[in-house]
Parts: structure tokens; sequence; C-alpha cells
């Protein structure tokens, strides 16, 4: 059996010693991606990919412990295995397929109902003083706290509620006219 040990600093793996490694560690590296995936094909496939990019790095870079640089490929795939397989399952989930949503359609008349609502409420945003608008949109569309509402127009927070009291009130009263 080889002895693993820590390389040289100065010195870069050779194929045969870094062919050497890998065939050491491949009963424990395969274990361990088994463990971690409990799938045969996956712990194969992944204990190759492994051996693959090692081999690679071990021409570029100097490796101080093959073994935990090995062990660190292993276990980065195996978690970017998992990621996949939950991107994967939320995109499955996502599709929508049409003929399962049935109804979605907007029928003329609910689209007729929107666009006098929009309208309206356009028209009741139009009738408010500058300052009002600014704050409601600050407010209602950016998030912003009253706090910082109030820093930004140098007013009290009790001063920006009372605004968006008003708004709420002016469209309450010009919404339900109807």
């Amino acid at each position: 059996m080889i002895r693993m040990e820590k390389t040289n600093k100065n010195k870069k793996i050779s194929d045969e010693k870094a062919a050497d490694i890998l065939q050491a560690l491949r009963e424990d590296l395969y274990a361990f991606c088994f463990s971690r995936l409990k799938d045969h094909g996956l712990a194969e496939e992944i204990t190759q990919e492994t051996s693959v990019r090692f081999l690679k790095a071990q021409h570029k870079n100097e490796i101080d412990n093959p073994r935990a640089y090995i062990f660190r490929i292993a276990f980065n795939l195996s978690v970017n295995h998992f990621r996949q397989k939950k991107i994967r399952a939320i995109d499955e989930h996502m599709e929508m397929d049409e003929t399962k949503v049935a109804g979605t359609e907007v029928s003329p008349e609910e689209w007729l109902r929107y666009k006098q609502f929009r309208d309206k409420f356009n028209t009741l945003y139009g009738d408010l003083s500058k300052k009002q608008q600014e704050i409601f949109y600050l407010r209602r569309m950016e998030g912003l706290t009253t706090a910082q509402i109030g820093q930004k127009y140098n007013i009290s927070r009790r001063m920006v509620q009372k605004y968006m009291a008003q708004v709420i009130r002016h469209f309450h009263k010009g919404l339900s006219d109807e």
C-alpha cells in the first residue's frame, strides 16, 4: 500500500504518483461517495469524475495533501449533485401544462372591470398632491419605512403616517363610489 504523506511544497505530483494515489484510495473514495449518495451507479460516476479532476488539478497546482484534496473534490461533486437534483425538482414542479391549468384565461368582462379599476385608480392617484404621490409610491411600491420616508422629506414618522392615512381614505372613498 502507498503511504499517504504530504508532498513537498515545491513539487507537483508526477502522473505515476497521482495514479498510484488514486488507485490506493479508490475503495475508500467509492465507499465515501456511496455513503453520501446511496446509489452505486452515481457513487461510481462521482468516483470517476473525482479521479479525472484530480489528475487535471495535479498538473496545475501544488497539492499539499492529496488525500484531503481528493475527498474534498468528491464532497463538492456530491453537494453539486444534490443542488442540481433540488433545482430540477423545483423546475419540474413549476412547469405548467396548459391542459392542467384550465380556466385561467381572463374573460372580456373581467378584463374590462380591471381596465376600469386601473383607470379609476390612476385618476385618483393623479388627484393627490405631489408629496402624497411620492410618499405613497415610496411606502407601497419601494417598501420604505415611515422613518426612512420621514428622513428623506425631513418630516416626522407621524406626519408620514398622516399622509398615508389621507391617501388611503382618498382611494377608499373614490373606489367605493362604484
